[in-house]
């Protein structure tokens, strides 16, 4: 039953598991097989969600590019929200695991794109790192879901609300502030 088992078969029923679920158990119920079975391809539950983690990120359509560097940015930043969005759990594996290949590789193209466009190696660095920070958070709040009562909130706040969208915007405006400067200030 296990013969055609290999590590991408069991990467992609760990998906299939999503990450808050993910355990040995789980992705041997869903191939059908014992998790012992398993350990001839993973080493362990932080191999699993290696595996996983990286699955996902070999497949994302990253952005193009023959972008500008402001287009290319806002691609990057949706693709990264919404692939987190869709594997609930993967933000904290990512975190957990703190390197997978697939992004980092990506993480690098974007920034030697920026490199391209005119921003030194300074302004390339802090800037993906920043959309990264946003990215994250927004993910981390929206996956942390807490319950605000209005009484909690200022009177002129209660009827804002703040967009990722319009978080975007000012890290862009930061962003292209920044470009240039001697100290990135």
């Amino acid at each position: 039953m296990n013969a055609g088992l290999t590590r991408r078969k069991v990467a992609e029923a760990a998906v299939r598991t999503g990450f808050r679920d993910l355990t040995l158990t789980a992705v041997a119920q869903d191939l059908g097989v014992t998790h012992v079975a398993l350990y001839r391809h993973v080493r362990d539950r932080a191999d699993l969600g290696h595996a996983a983690a990286e699955l996902v990120a070999q497949h994302l359509p990253w952005p193009s590019t023959d972008d500008d560097w402001e287009t290319h940015l806002r691609a990057v930043c949706h693709l990264i929200r919404n692939t987190f969005q869709q594997h609930p759990g993967l933000y904290d594996e990512v975190v957990r695991l703190g390197s997978v290949p697939s992004f980092e590789r990506n993480i690098v193209a974007t920034a030697m794109h920026l490199i391209d466009q005119g921003f030194t190696p300074n302004e390339a660095r802090l800037s993906v790192e920043m959309l990264f920070h946003l990215v994250l958070d927004s993910v981390r709040a929206a996956e942390a879901n807490p319950v605000v009562t209005e009484p909690d909130i200022p009177e002129p706040m209660r009827s804002t609300t703040v967009t990722f969208e319009a978080k975007v915007d000012v890290l862009m405006n930061g962003i292209r502030a920044s470009i240039g400067t001697e100290d990135g200030r």
